[in-house]
């Protein structure tokens, strides 16, 4: 993120998304691939929320942005096979975001189970909020 006076913050957040649903930290193997079968990659996924995942892959990616990927995770007592859309990666350290498109109903059973663990261990750490006040100008701001 480029550095930025405070005033320019807020304009330029606005582009950023909002996150639908809260993200946990969870590492457990998972596999993805392009529709249609052109190889499978093998990664960790480093967390999860309701709405998708962000998977460090074990070799470099090729993925596309807003490219449909099928991916598959399972833990000892679920397992979960949904579709999915890319929506960012970060080659330099082969992350990939994933948005959850299409699942079975079983499959989202499963993973809202294992939210709803994760939920009662904690989220993922958010930016902390600093409060900044200009005594020139008697104004408080608010920026992350």
């Amino acid at each position: 993120m480029p550095i930025l006076h405070p005033m320019q913050f807020d304009q330029f957040m606005q582009g950023y998304e909002k996150r639908r649903f809260p993200r946990y930290r969870y590492v457990l193997n998972a596999q993805a691939n392009r529709l249609g079968g052109r190889g499978v990659l093998h990664g960790r996924i480093q967390n999860v929320s309701l709405g998708g995942c962000l998977i460090r892959f074990d070799a470099s990616m090729d993925f596309e942005d807003q490219e449909q990927v099928e991916v598959f995770f399972e833990t000892s007592y679920l397992a979960v096979l949904t579709l999915g859309t890319v929506q960012r990666r970060a080659e330099m350290n082969r992350l990939t975001g994933i948005r959850f498109t299409r699942m079975r109903q079983r499959g989202f059973l499963d993973l809202q189970e294992l939210i709803s663990e994760l939920a009662a261990r904690g989220r993922v750490e958010e930016p902390k909020l600093i409060v900044a006040s200009d005594r020139a100008l008697n104004t408080t701001k608010k920026y992350w």
